[in-house]
């Protein structure tokens, strides 16, 4: 038997509970945690907004542990290795998706932490063919991110498209893809330009540190009207290629209408409660591109730890006990949390 935190009613606090310890069969791999990082997927799917999810279900999805068992099958990982799931379970294999490299969009995949049990305990189950070494130059606590927030940001920077030395927007910029991705631009060769709310100057101050090239704040309050003002205050003239939306919030796809240059592109990640509201208009008139990233595949998975190795690329962090679980979502969920929250089994 083992503990795991679970989802038994949505919009309800997780619930510590004793499960069986599961044997691996095939490519399964029996993993035993050390942390699990917190995302703000977790807070949807803990609150039902992706939908009802089958009940009583472990969330989380950026766990890293060592293996205990293998599955018959297994032939690419080993016990005492250490691995990480990440939100991508498994995929079909077999779809035209799938053998084509493109497994994280499969249309019969399964996701860690919301179709099937995920990290929130002291046992994860993976399948070899998903998960990650994790490199020795990082940590427990620094690798955990890097399987979703990593990932996720990684790749919306690249579907971004935009020149060498182009100036892109980050809209999001303090949670823990933002940050991330504010990282992997400028590694990249772009000018960053970093967008938030901004309510304490420590949010700020991360962004600067992290190569952010000029800051502009949002508020509930600023119509789109004072946010072109404040780009134009802040921002000196030269086109904006892009904008990359972590924040999951509606308006923020709309305003991304508004102060992206012609031509250019919005790549929405953040998932909002809603539908997004988008000018026919300025989308037609601009010619801009809409292009939806969603996390990435184990292919993706191998190229963003060996690029953050290479540029020196790690999330800010802040480690807490798994039983702070339930108060690390409300916050995270109120926009308390700048960076990324870490769970520990210890």
């Amino acid at each position: 038997m083992f503990n795991a935190y679970q989802i038994e009613e949505h919009q309800k606090p997780l619930k510590l509970r004793q499960l069986k310890k599961p044997a691996p069969t095939g490519h399964e791999l029996l993993v035993k945690t050390k942390v699990s990082g917190v995302c703000h997927s977790d807070v949807h799917i803990v609150s039902g907004d992706w939908g009802v999810c089958k009940l009583p279900l472990t969330p989380g999805h950026e766990g890293i542990g060592i293996v205990e068992a293998v599955g018959s099958a297994v032939t690419q990982i080993k016990v005492g290795d250490r691995v990480g799931m990440a939100f991508l379970h498994h995929s079909c294999l077999n779809c035209h998706l799938c053998k084509s490299g493109r497994q994280n969009i499969c249309e019969n995949q399964n996701q860690s932490g919301f179709t099937v049990n995920g990290t929130f305990g002291e046992y994860f189950v993976g399948d070899e063919r998903f998960v990650a070494k994790i490199p020795d130059n990082y940590s427990d606590a620094e690798a955990a991110p890097i399987l979703c927030a990593g990932i996720t940001s990684y790749k919306a920077v690249l579907s971004a498209n935009a020149k060498p030395g182009a100036r892109i927007v980050i809209s999001g910029s303090c949670g823990g893809l933002g940050h991330l991705a504010i990282q992997y631009a400028k590694a990249m060769g772009y000018e960053v330009v970093a967008l938030d709310f901004f309510n304490d100057q420590d949010k700020e101050t991360m962004c600067r540190r992290l190569g952010a090239d000029f800051i502009v704040h949002c508020s509930k309050e600023n119509g789109e009207k004072t946010l072109l003002q404040e780009f134009k205050q802040l921002v000196p003239q030269k086109p904006i290629e892009a904008a990359i939306v972590f924040a999951p919030v509606a308006a923020a796809v709309s305003d991304a209408v508004s102060y992206v240059s012609p031509g250019g592109t919005i790549v929405p990640v953040g998932i909002p409660s809603g539908n997004f509201q988008i000018s026919a208009l300025k989308l037609i008139l601009k010619e801009l591109k809409v292009q939806g990233s969603i996390v990435g595949t184990p292919s993706d998975l191998k190229e963003v730890f060996l690029f953050s190795s290479k540029h020196n690329i790690k999330p800010r962090v802040e480690e807490k006990e798994m039983k702070y679980v339930n108060d690390v979502i409300h916050d995270l969920k109120d926009g308390k949390i700048s960076g990324r929250v870490v769970l520990t089994t210890k």
